[in-house]
């Protein structure tokens, strides 16, 4: 796949939701709280039971989705890994897959195909490497979804290149 033509590196850009791969490294899976594999189906389970998934499956199926912050993502192994926002996007499979959403034991209510379509193409920001990640996702954690206003008061790398595409 092209990828840097999918999602360049260093904007933010909408994808598919079906192209974005789970991040199995992910810092909620703390040693007692590992999912049962890496497949999608153990990991929308282990979120579902440790991160208050299904309140979030029922905020997006009534409102939809809406893209004003942007999951951040690598290139790793030919996929494009989500190394924030693994909650939303596990929401957004459970939502799209009501197989998915059985097997992880969570209640998806009927919704309207105008919310159905906020749930396929979704907002993402690629960094180069996930070292790039790191401050990104502290920054965000300390100061909320302001990221990009925040980060180019900071000066912090890439400050100047977030920025919602439609």
């Amino acid at each position: 796949m092209d990828w840097d033509n999918i999602a360049p590196v260093r904007q933010s850009t909408k994808v598919d939701v079906n192209l974005l791969d789970f991040d199995c490294d992910n810092p909620r899976f703390t040693p007692d709280k590992q999912p049962n594999g890496k497949s999608d189906e153990a990991i929308i389970s282990k979120l579902a039971s440790s991160a208050d998934l299904a309140e979030l499956v029922q905020s997006i199926s009534t409102s939809g989705y809406i893209n004003i912050e942007p999951l951040i993502v690598v290139l790793r192994d030919e996929k494009l890994v989500v190394l924030e926002g693994n909650r939303r996007l596990a929401a957004l499979k459970s939502l799209l897959n009501p197989d998915l959403a059985s097997k992880a034991k969570l209640s998806v209510p009927n919704f309207s195909n105008e919310i159905r379509s906020t749930l396929l193409n979704i907002l993402v920001y690629r960094v180069e490497r996930e070292e790039d990640a790191r401050e990104l996702i502290g920054f965000k954690h300390i100061n909320g979804p302001r990221l990009g206003m925040l980060m180019q008061k900071q000066h912090l790398p890439h400050a100047g290149s977030i920025h919602n595409e439609a």
